[in-house]
């Protein structure tokens, strides 16, 4: 018995080491930001609070294990004008499937809007501006255990689009002349 309880205890504590891996070198290089901003009117005004009472499809941002709560099927739409003109788009379809659990589905945009291209030898910008988008998509499955105990997990696929129109003249913000 004492062997065995040991054993977990070196187990707990070499998992528990993981958790800080990386060290100070790799600091700043993390990715996928744009899954932290927060969705849902709800949520963001009670400061993130709401994570262990959220309920419906918000709950996929939140705590997945809330969309279990879903009766039937339901949606979710949502648009934020963010920071420095930037915008979110997010929509999400989800639906109960008896025996199964729920089933939701989602997708967020998030535009970044226009950037001036830059260079090493242009770096006051090249002309060209680009338009950056971070697409996630995503599927999240929940469930119910017990009248207490809940369950949901989701996986995101992450992708980044841009898209770069024809050259623009910066040097001017005037509307050409007809003479």
């Amino acid at each position: 018995m004492l062997k065995k309880l040991i054993s977990i205890i070196f187990i707990v504590f070499l998992l528990a080491s993981q958790v800080f891996a990386g060290g100070d070198r790799r600091k700043g290089t993390s990715g996928a930001h744009e899954l932290r901003i927060p969705i849902g009117s709800r949520g963001t005004s009670l400061g993130g609070s709401i994570v262990a009472d959220v309920q419906g499809l918000e709950s996929i941002y939140w705590n997945p294990a809330g969309a279990s709560s879903i009766r039937g099927a339901e949606a979710m739409f949502s648009y934020l004008d963010y920071i420095a003109d930037m915008s979110l788009s997010f929509a999400a379809v989800g639906a109960n499937v008896p025996g199964i659990g729920t089933i939701s589905v989602s997708a967020r945009i998030l535009s970044i809007g226009d950037i001036i291209v830059t260079t090493e030898e242009a770096p006051m910008g090249t002309g060209e501006i680009m338009n950056p988008n971070f697409v996630t998509l995503g599927i999240t499955y929940s469930r119910q255990m017990t009248d207490r105990v809940f369950f949901g997990t989701s996986l995101n696929l992450i992708c980044l689009l841009y898209t770069s129109p024809s050259p623009r003249d910066l040097s001017t913000s005037r509307m050409p002349s007809s003479a």
